[in-house]
């Protein structure tokens, strides 16, 4: 058959498709933009034709591989907790387009209503950092009915953090135009040591991932006198330990009388951690999102995936802060972090 320029073939090899998705930074995921000039001369951002139009091909394609439109997956997760992972591995497996429904940042983010309306038609994926702010919770609460919260032991997203920083600043350091990278770049970063880096990082970064994190624990309700690790004889089970919890708007109108005319609604969420993708397994860890989404293990194909920091992979171990900081520095960051959350959630 003959192969007509633009037109899409439905037939098309669906592990290549999987990796051309891969390969790409995680912005292609978004529509492609040029910039071009306007009567003023300012640079102003359009859409590229010939690039969304690639765009819809690859996901016209694998729409018709999977024959059914996915509910929408929203991935919000701690820095350094393989989120990378996770929104690669979901969007390749299930030919999902990426649309942003909020503010890029950290800690401090905003949900974007226009953005979370066209996300919730099904199909979609996206992968923020959101904090628990009385205004995101109801945006959630109102527009989504299933998330997903993936957390890490901070101690390792931390020394993660600190690694990545590095990677930054030998790659692509113009990023310090961002107000969450401003403490990392430059020479106050480059010029120092290992230890001035870590009393940065636990200054601002852990501190801050520690708050976002009670934020979250206390929107939900956690209770810590549960652990969320079950535990046989041995040791660790097999399995995912994932757990669903609800995220109630009444429970956040009780505290903000401006919401108090709200309808009631809520939104469950899938609390995974990157402990238990490590222990667990990638594929156990993965059809536990999926069975918590209602899609068949069937309907997902999972791909290969360097494990490089280009997917933001660096050793992915669960006790890095054990082998990196000194006794001191281990009891600096022992003192911060609520002896509770460890036992809980197995953060030995």
């Amino acid at each position: 058959m003959q192969h007509i320029p633009g037109q899409v073939d439905t037939m098309e090899n669906t592990s290549a498709l999987q990796q051309r998705l891969l390969d790409a930074p995680v912005k292609s995921f978004a529509p492609s933009t040029r910039r071009v000039p306007d009567l003023k001369g300012r640079e102003e951002q359009k859409e590229d034709p010939a690039a969304s139009a690639e765009d819809a091909a690859e996901s016209f394609a694998v729409k018709a591989e999977n024959k059914r439109v996915f509910p929408s997956i929203f991935l919000n997760t701690q820095p350094k907790s393989g989120s990378v992972f996770l929104f690669k591995s979901l969007t390749a497996g299930l030919g999902l387009r990426f649309t942003r429904i909020g503010t890029t940042g950290y800690p401090e983010t905003l949900i974007e209503i226009e953005q979370i309306r066209a996300f919730k038609q099904g199909g979609a994926i996206s992968q923020l950092h959101i904090d628990a702010n009385p205004i995101n919770l109801l945006f959630l609460c109102i527009n989504l009915d299933k998330m997903l919260l993936h957390i890490r032991d901070p101690r390792n997203s931390m020394i993660s953090w600190l690694h990545y920083m590095d990677h930054i600043n030998e790659t692509c350091p113009q990023v310090g135009e961002s107000p969450q990278y401003l403490p990392y770049i430059g020479t106050c970063w480059t010029s120092a040591t290992f230890e001035e880096k870590f009393e940065r990082c636990v200054s601002f970064f852990y501190k801050e991932s520690i708050a976002w994190l009670q934020q979250w624990f206390d929107a939900m309700r956690v209770d810590f006198s549960r652990p969320y690790v079950a535990r046989d004889k041995k040791g660790r089970k097999p399995g995912c330990n994932a757990k669903v919890f609800t995220l109630n708007s009444r429970d956040i109108q009780q505290g903000h009388p401006k919401f108090a005319d709200c309808r009631p609604c809520e939104v469950q969420v899938l609390l995974t951690t990157h402990e238990d993708l490590v222990h667990a397994g990638e594929a156990a860890f993965l059809d536990a999102i999926l069975d918590f989404y209602g899609i068949g293990k069937d309907e997902f194909t999972k791909p290969e995936m360097k494990r490089d920091m280009t997917n933001h992979i660096r050793t992915g171990r669960t006790d890095t802060w054990k082998h990196e900081l000194t006794p001191a520095q281990q009891e600096t960051v022992n003192a911060l972090l609520p002896q509770a959350w460890r036992t809980c959630f197995g953060w030995d």
